[in-house]
């Protein structure tokens, strides 16, 4: 075979198998792209704050956990309202440590407090 023709032959086979190629893998998703940064969402910030559990014997107080997941609080969930906040974190307390809460609160309810104010008793309890 002519060596110009076996040449032509080659690239049109290379275009066909791009194209196949192509057409399998559709375009290429925007995570892919280097200078593309995928941000956290909302539910999984939450989703990663693990509950808390009083046990002053192990050193686990609420100061110990809170410093763990102050920057989610602070800077990941900043665009979202104070009583959001307070009810992702009493979200986050064990069922002795809610009911405590609550019972310190009394006669108020846990939306009626600030999120500063959440942080401020649990630490005093919880320490």
């Amino acid at each position: 075979m002519d060596p110009s023709k076996l040449e032509l032959l080659f690239e049109r086979q290379m275009k066909l198998m791009e194209m196949f190629v192509n057409q399998q893998t559709g375009p290429a998703p925007p995570s892919s792209n280097p200078n593309h940064t995928m941000l956290p969402s909302v539910d999984g910030i939450v989703n990663s704050i693990s509950q808390f559990n009083y046990d002053p014997e192990a050193n686990v107080t609420f100061d110990t956990w809170y410093q763990r997941y102050e920057d989610l609080f602070t800077v990941d969930l900043a665009s979202q309202d104070d009583a959001w906040k307070v009810r992702v974190l009493l979200r986050k307390l064990g069922p002795a440590e809610y009911e405590r809460y609550c019972n310190l609160i009394l006669p108020q309810k846990p939306r009626d407090n600030c999120f500063d104010d959440t942080i401020k008793l649990l630490r005093e309890h919880f320490h």
